[in-house]
């Protein structure tokens, strides 16, 4: 538990603000909140298939699925190209259990009918909904409280996500020693937790990451100037073992730099940055607004032609992937005897015996 708080620390940069403004809290959506579903799932996955891929065949499925096609039926139909399972889910769940993704139409479908897929990682979800109810409110429901309460909830589960998602492209090594670090943070003994820090530099003297981490401690007890010099550190041990780089503690420094009005000290941390996500281009577009925040426009075109590059990148490996998909359909189609061919052998066979 510790282990995983540490790792994602070093992604709590200011992004927050960025995430869940967008959520939007009605009537509607309140009431939804207290109904339950019971569903139950059809599961197509490949992991060969890109998800452009994966998405146009389970979109196949419930074009058949809705056109009264089995799963056993579909199950033989695609043999070879995915593979289709099904299980359903004995007990009723609660409406925000359900990915966000699929909500509305979760509200929205009949009885019996199917949704459309969802999709993540390698595996696509076609839900259908066999029964729903609704949960009783409590004796002191207050609509407004509740749905203040509601929004603050899904706006944290927002912003989660995207640290979550961010973390599982830059994860960033630690030690087992950092736990009492964490520990003392966890419960607010700021002081123990930069001394834990500052052991674990005797123990890892080469590594910038406990920098990044007093440096962030130092800032919640207002002393930037502290946080800088922590920051500073890091940052001269990263020149010195550039493996041990992450864009993170650069995108910390810089943020504080510009804070104290050191902008062109700013600019090149948020450079150094840049060229550590060249290849990741959720986070350039992250990275593009931080300098169009600071008013580095001169530099934005650089962003725009990098991530334009990974676009073409992508779209090049989607038609190599489209053509492996090609490959396998074009295989599946050679192992099944059409019922002509399967007519000729048997005469054939029948000519021979006799």
């Amino acid at each position: 538990m510790f282990r995983s708080q540490l790792e994602r620390e070093a992604l709590i940069r200011k992004f927050q603000a960025q995430y869940g403004s967008g959520i939007v809290i009605n009537s509607f959506f309140v009431e939804n909140t207290f109904k339950q579903f019971k569903v139950d799932y059809i599961i197509v996955n490949n992991d060969a298939l890109s998800s452009e891929q994966l998405t146009e065949q389970s979109a196949a499925v419930l074009n058949a699925l809705t056109g009264g096609a089995s799963v056993k039926e579909l199950e033989v139909t695609y043999q070879g190209i995915v593979s289709i399972n099904s299980f359903a889910q004995p007990d009723y769940q609660d409406f925000l259990a359900f990915d966000e993704a699929i909500r509305d139409q979760l509200a929205t479908t009949d009885l019996n009918m199917y949704l459309d897929p969802y999709c993540e990682a390698s595996a696509c979800f076609i839900i259908r909904v066999l029964d729903s109810k609704v949960k009783p409110k409590p004796d002191d429901y207050n609509e407004k409280n509740y749905a203040t309460s509601l929004k603050e909830t899904l706006q944290q589960q927002a912003f989660q996500k995207r640290i979550n998602d961010v973390f599982d492209a830059h994860p960033i090594a630690v030690y087992d020693s950092v736990l009492k670090a964490i520990y003392y943070k966890s419960q607010g003994r700021l002081l123990e937790s930069l001394n834990s820090y500052q052991e674990l530099l005797s123990l890892n003297p080469s590594d910038p990451a406990p920098h990044f981490f007093r440096a962030e401690i130092f800032v919640q007890q207002e002393d930037v100037d502290a946080a800088l010099d922590e920051l500073e550190k890091g940052v001269l041990k990263v020149q010195m073992v550039p493996d041990t780089a992450f864009a993170e503690l650069h995108i910390f420094y810089a943020d504080l730099l510009i804070e104290k009005k050191r902008r062109k000290d700013a600019f090149s941390q948020y450079e150094l940055a840049f060229n550590l996500v060249q290849q990741n281009m959720e986070y350039l577009k992250l990275l593009r607004e931080r300098y169009k925040q600071h008013s580095f426009n001169d530099q934005i075109r650089k962003f725009d032609d990098r991530i334009a590059v990974l676009e073409l990148e992508k779209q090049e490996q989607d038609k190599l992937s489209q053509k492996d998909l090609e490959a396998i359909l074009d295989s599946a189609d050679k192992d099944v005897v059409s019922p002509d061919v399967s007519k000729s052998v048997d005469s054939t066979v029948t000519d021979i015996d006799n």
